[in-house]
């Protein structure tokens, strides 16, 4: 049994992407050609950064027999399914940007909110709201945003059920 779902990326998510990304390129181009290693620079750590985002953005999310995996654009995080001890939907009210969360190292909405939560936890989020925690029992948590929230909730606790 393999069940597949993908990644879901809002709005929000999208918008605060393009205003980076489009911000930091009208930087660049707006420089004059004086400063061509200025604009060398800027276009390497602008590349950098969106390299750095899509190999940790979560492509798609899979569960098999064994396994929850985390897909992302160069590698995978597999999860043993004896290892889950709890997987629940996150409070509609969480929120990346709580006072608390100055202190988190996330994207801030910059290809989602990958990276920590205010918590500590692990991030794969891609979307604002609409969240799912997945609890190891001897690791952080993990934050997840998927399509098909509910049909992926039942698919993994039934499998954890069988599991068990």
């Amino acid at each position: 049994m393999m069940k597949k779902y993908s990644s879901k990326i809002d709005i929000i998510s999208i918008g605060i992407t393009l205003v980076v990304l489009l911000s930091l390129s009208m930087i660049v181009f707006t420089l004059s050609n004086e400063f061509i290693f200025l604009k060398l620079f800027l276009l390497l750590l602008m590349f950098c950064g969106i390299g750095l985002a899509l190999c940790y953005f979560p492509i798609q999310f899979i569960i098999t027999a064994q396994h929850f995996i985390i897909v992302k654009a160069f590698s995978k995080k597999k999860i043993p399914l004896a290892s889950i001890e709890k997987v629940s939907l996150a409070s509609p009210r969480f929120s990346f940007y709580s006072p608390s969360s100055m202190n988190a190292f996330n994207s801030r909405g910059f290809f989602g909110y990958l990276g920590k939560t205010p918590a500590g936890h692990i991030s794969y989020a891609t979307a604002m709201r609409d969240h799912i925690w997945i609890k190891p029992y001897h690791e952080k948590q993990i934050l997840i945003s998927v399509r098909k929230k509910q049909q992926f909730l039942a698919d993994l606790t039934t499998v954890l059920k069988n599991n068990a």
